[in-house]
């Protein structure tokens, strides 16, 4: 339904209309700088939201058109369009446009993304950058509803080994910049968060069945059985194999992707690992949901413990320069 106009917006004829949804994925896909490709971005979200699928019945396809393009400036414009055309329908409930989209084109987005995670990460921009769109686009899509289609193994076995394979992701020194802020920027970083995230929303959302609101028990309890089953201990399984290659200093990890560990964790609701203590050990096991994961967490709970959680909590000079230099923005590093 559109938005009442405005007294000082100028109506936008039919004809002109017509022109925009012609021109605007070509333009695009030709756009010079990213400050232009946003705001055309933009504007395709809002030309989704009200003409898609009445006026501009041919969208699914012009964006397929552009993923299975050669030009790599074609195929970027359809993960920017794939992105914005799911942004627009991302918070209705029962969302059949947006299943559609869904099952039309995330079977072309995981083909073209498994692709290109499968090529030695570098310097350059363009695999990264289109790795980070694809793996946000599904994020979005999964905001309030996991769709039939992304609940069968069709779609989850594909997108978990692509998510697994982008968290598992050994990034080379030249690929990424060397000042750790800047790094956590990079298009590569991006990528790798959103794959934890996407992965922490399945589970957080969907994918727990000692933990899912009854309002979602209809819907998604039978796939909850099998992703808790099936996926779950995959994902324990690498998350631990990341805290290990950190705390061993082989690998550095992003803050954001720390945080989704650390969210993963507490979904379990092993909130007795801040009272840790080796007698202790029992009522943990009986905090952690579902009970099944303690087999598996259990060998290297003392050592996820003691070098990854309690270093966080920890007040140490990092922490008290900040707190010197900005109490403010302590409080909220902490808290988060």
């Amino acid at each position: 339904m559109e938005k009442p106009r405005r007294p000082d917006q100028a109506a936008i004829s039919t004809r002109e209309r017509e022109a925009l949804r012609i021109n605007i994925l070509p333009l695009l896909a030709a756009s010079p700088s990213r400050s232009i490709t946003l705001q055309l971005a933009n504007v395709l979200k809002t030309i989704v939201a009200h003409d898609f699928p009445q006026r501009w019945p041919g969208l699914v396809g012009e964006i397929r058109k552009l993923l299975s393009s050669n030009s790599v400036n074609d195929v970027h414009a359809g993960c920017i369009a794939a992105l914005e055309a799911v942004r627009a329908f991302r918070f209705r409930q029962k969302n059949d446009i947006l299943s559609d989209i869904v099952k039309q084109l995330f079977p072309t987005l995981v083909e073209i993304a498994t692709q290109m995670v499968r090529q030695p990460p570098n310097a350059a921009q363009e695999i990264p950058t289109m790795l980070h769109l694809i793996i946000k686009t599904y994020r979005t899509t999964i905001v309030v509803n996991l769709s039939q289609h992304q609940q069968s193994n069709e779609s989850l076995v594909p997108w978990g080994q692509l998510l697994f394979a982008v968290v598992n992701l050994r990034l080379p020194k030249e690929a990424t910049p060397e000042d750790p802020e800047e790094r956590e920027k990079s298009e590569w970083w991006k990528a790798k968060k959103w794959a934890f995230a996407v992965l922490g929303r399945l589970f957080h959302r969907y994918g727990n069945p000692s933990q899912m609101p009854s309002a979602l028990h209809d819907d998604y309890i039978e796939f909850a059985r099998r992703f808790v089953s099936t996926f779950a201990p995959e994902i324990l399984s690498i998350y631990l194999q990341q805290v290990e290659l950190y705390v061993s200093n082989q690998e550095w990890l992003s803050s954001k992707c720390q945080y989704q560990i650390f969210q993963f964790f507490t979904e379990w609701s092993v909130n007795t690992f801040l009272s840790f203590h080796p007698t202790r050990t029992e009522m943990c096991k009986t905090s952690v949901k579902p009970k099944t994961m303690w087999v598996l967490l259990k060998p290297h709970f003392e050592k996820l413990v003691s070098n990854f959680i309690f270093p966080h909590l920890s007040f140490n000079e990092s922490r008290r320069a900040l707190w010197d230099s900005d109490p403010v923005d302590y409080v909220r590093v902490s808290a988060g």
